[in-house]
């Protein structure tokens, strides 16, 4: 069974040396299973694929809503990765990257974030697992037809557990704010957005930074969380 649907319990390396996929490949028919099914490498990857998709869904704490988006996030990677049929490191390029992706817990919340004025955008990216915040002042317009505020490739993930809030947080440093906010620079040195739930994300910066106190602070999800980088 494929992993965009319901997750099997992965097997154990036979005596043989054989290893077994996420889904059952006698029943594959895809030129891509059929090459996952008969390259040991790939097989092996698509083992750590299935446990970092359960990893994943373990920290969503049974909210069904979330789950829904994840799975049918999961099942659009899977027709991405189809595209590959059955060449190998085509295969093997997707599968690291996805892996590298899913690893990052800061993934469930990825995605385009709107407030009463302006607007987040961030993402884990997929080539190198760093997490890209971009911060724009009108949320009405494309990221490409204004200036941004700042942006950063340098945001690291805390979890709830770690943090006194008790929120999921990610925060961002070595911050490049654009010409026109370069005061900010001195004043805005580290940044948090924090996560009280999936439909509410918090920007702060500390007493000292002026960026969007208050009500202005409050972004929700205006596109599909676990916004995820496809192949090009």
């Amino acid at each position: 069974m494929n992993i965009g649907g319901a997750l099997l319990v992965v097997a154990a390396l036979a005596a043989t040396g054989a290893q077994a996929a996420s889904f059952d490949c006698k029943k594959a028919r895809s030129e891509d299973e059929k090459a996952i099914c008969a390259n040991p490498e790939l097989s092996k990857l698509d083992d750590d694929l299935a446990a970092a998709f359960k990893a994943a869904l373990g920290l969503m704490s049974g909210d069904t809503k979330r789950i829904a988006i994840f799975r049918k996030d999961q099942t659009a990677w899977v027709k991405e990765r189809d595209r590959c049929g059955g060449t190998v490191p085509c295969l093997k390029n997707e599968y690291i990257r996805r892996i590298r992706w899913l690893s990052n817990p800061a993934h469930q919340y990825a995605g385009e974030w709107r407030a009463s004025k302006a607007k987040i955008t961030f993402h884990v990216q997929s080539t190198d697992g760093q997490i890209y915040v971009m911060l724009v002042p009108d949320k009405t317009k494309s990221n490409d037809q204004q200036d941004l505020i700042f942006m950063s490739n340098n945001g690291k993930f805390s979890p709830a557990k770690q943090n006194k809030t008790g929120e999921d947080q990610i925060i961002i440093t070595s911050i490049q704010f654009s010409r026109r906010n370069q005061d900010l620079k001195a004043v805005c040195p580290e940044l948090r957005l924090s996560f009280g739930t999936a439909e509410m994300m918090g920007l702060e910066g500390g007493d000292k930074c002026p960026l969007l106190k208050g009500p202005e602070g409050d972004f929700r999800p205006a596109s599909p969380i676990f916004s995820y980088e496809p192949m090009r």
